[in-house]
């Protein structure tokens, strides 16, 4: 990060790079990409494709990340390393891709604690469904079960 002008004002590096790192810490709602735990003063932010195998610092390479998570990946490949996660999510790993190819978070919501995995997911035109992001045996249980009609369950909007 260098230098930004804002429109007639001349914006110091280190401004522009707080600004930088505080908007993906928000475009990730405060949380980490991979565990979801709330960051506090262990945020990182996390090159997705690591600098040792030419990433690069620009937004859609950086995730907001806490320090275990990064400690974790290294420089491992993203999503064989997430997938053997004990606190893998499909949902959070469909969300890294949007991120990775430049989609807004504000189509791709992640869910939190307090959510329950029968929240909308807002479907696009290519979105895949969320039974292909990770099939489960079809002996094991649903962890999307189907959508409550009550309306006045809780949705992501």
């Amino acid at each position: 990060m260098d230098h930004q002008i804002d429109e007639t004002e001349l914006v110091p590096k280190k401004v522009t790079k707080r600004r930088f790192r505080k908007s993906i810490l928000h475009a990730w709602n405060g949380r980490c990409a991979y565990c979801n735990e709330v960051l506090g003063r262990n945020s990182t932010l996390d090159h997705v494709l690591p600098r040792s195998k030419g990433g690069e610092t620009v937004l859609t390479n950086l995730v907001a990340c806490c320090f275990s998570c990064n400690s974790r990946k290294s420089s491992h490949p993203v999503f064989e390393w997430y997938q053997s996660q004990l606190d893998y999510c499909p949902l959070r790993e469909h969300r890294l891709h949007c991120w990775l190819s430049g989609e807004t978070h504000e189509s791709h919501p992640l869910l939190h604690e307090h959510e329950s995995a029968t929240s909308q997911w807002p479907a696009k035109a290519g979105d895949a469904p969320l039974e292909s992001l990770n099939p489960e045996p079809a002996n094991s249980p649903n962890p999307f079960p189907p959508q409550s009609s009550d309306p006045h369950h809780d949705t992501l909007q």
